[in-house]
């Protein structure tokens, strides 16, 4: 099938889940047999150059101001709005987010290639669906549920980041499409309670970019995770409760950490700050045990199903292991206590059975997670199977 993504997430530079997520959208629908056209609205600081080597023709570059928290006018709204408390602080309507200058391009882009199926990250772009005909399918990709998803945050002590809508707006708006794509079986559920559309549940396939290493058997931990508040929150929680006691069971370890969470603060004493890599591969490589210490978190953790891929031992809470079902239970290790989570991580690193055992089992899982959320995602594109 002719099938087009809109999205205003990119797929380069690789620094967050979901830009993890939308490519992983890309490969598994080509590996499928679909013919994938990806057209981005620019709400993100993006690498054009790299999303043209990744998809050639198939890239279109769409015309955007983004949403109204960048810009000037946005902001004194929406400040007036609150003022006259007319609105609740972090929370926005969905269409609010939405550029309408968007319509006419897509349309445009519609009619040049006719396409049979279009996929449309996040309800703040659902609007989009109304240009197409009732012959195509249309498809909302909820990889966020976003209604009340400011309360997350701020029951944690974290201030609201990015977007946030009532329960009621986000499901007025995800019931514009023919289908709902949701990314675990938990949201998949709420969806189907109150959605009369087709909805789906596909998760996350990490497809690693290259062959995985074989266990280095050194002392270094790594974590991997951009900027975002909930990676920030996790990662300061691990290093103040959880580091030491690791550094006094295995004196000589090391903290790597990968991405924009690590730049810009000051760590203790064994932390490198990696910063963006290069190569996912060569980092996850480089590392005995992975860690994603998240306290909180939205969607499903694309980080955790991304170390099981590349073959790596992993310690996480319960957090970072949300929606992934009982067969990922012998496939990580989870701690909520920050004694246990670091007598985990301590034990790993010091036992290489014991780090052989958990990559095997991870390995397996991910194999066959990764089978049926293909299976999956063929359903919700062909239709069928969605209730």
């Amino acid at each position: 099938m002719k099938l087009l993504i809109v999205s205003p997430v990119p797929t380069d530079p690789q620094t967050a889940g979901n830009r993890a997520r939308v490519s992983s959208l890309i490969a598994m629908l080509e590996a499928l047999g679909h013919d994938v056209f990806f057209a981005y609205a620019p709400y993100e600081t993006v690498e054009y150059s790299a999303m043209e080597r990744r998809l050639g023709p198939r890239f279109r570059g769409l015309r955007s101001e983004g949403p109204p928290i960048n810009h000037i006018t946005g902001r004194a709204k929406r400040k007036i709005l609150r003022l006259l408390r007319l609105r609740k602080p972090y929370v926005w309507e969905v269409d609010e987010w939405f550029d309408d200058g968007l319509l006419e391009q897509v349309s445009d882009l519609h009619r040049k290639e006719r396409f049979e199926v279009v996929l449309v990250e996040y309800v703040f772009l659902s609007k989009i669906v109304k240009v197409f005909p009732e012959s195509v399918r249309t498809i909302i990709d909820a990889q966020d549920l976003m209604g009340n998803r400011h309360e997350a945050y701020l029951s944690h002590g974290v201030p609201p980041a990015w977007f946030a809508t009532t329960p009621g707006q986000e499901i007025r708006s995800l019931g514009r499409s023919r289908a709902v794509i949701a990314i675990q079986e938990e949201e998949a559920r709420y969806l189907r309670e109150r959605l009369t559309n087709e909805v789906f549940c596909v998760g996350h396939i990490d497809i690693p970019d290259g062959e995985i290493a074989p266990d280095p058997d050194n002392d270094r931990i790594l974590f991997i995770g951009s900027e975002n508040l909930i990676n920030i929150h996790g990662l300061e929680w691990f290093v103040k409760s959880a580091w030491p006691e690791i550094r006094r069971h295995v004196p000589n370890c090391e903290l790597a950490i990968a991405g924009r969470a690590g730049t810009a603060r000051a760590w203790p004493e064994g932390t490198l700050v990696l910063g963006e890599v290069k190569s996912l591969a060569a980092t996850y490589a480089q590392a005995t045990v992975v860690i994603n210490p998240v306290q909180f978190g939205t969607g499903l953790p694309v980080k955790t199903i991304e170390a099981l891929s590349y073959g790596k031992p992993l310690v996480t809470t319960t957090a970072g292991a949300r929606g992934l079902g009982a067969e990922f239970a012998t496939a990580l290790l989870v701690a909520d206590e920050a004694r246990l989570f670091a007598r985990r991580v301590a034990d790993l690193l010091k036992s290489r059975n014991a780090r052989a055992s958990l990559i095997r089992n991870g390995r397996d899982t991910a194999r066959s997670w990764r089978l049926r959320q293909l299976s999956a995602l063929d359903n919700a594109v062909r239709g069928g199977a969605g209730r």
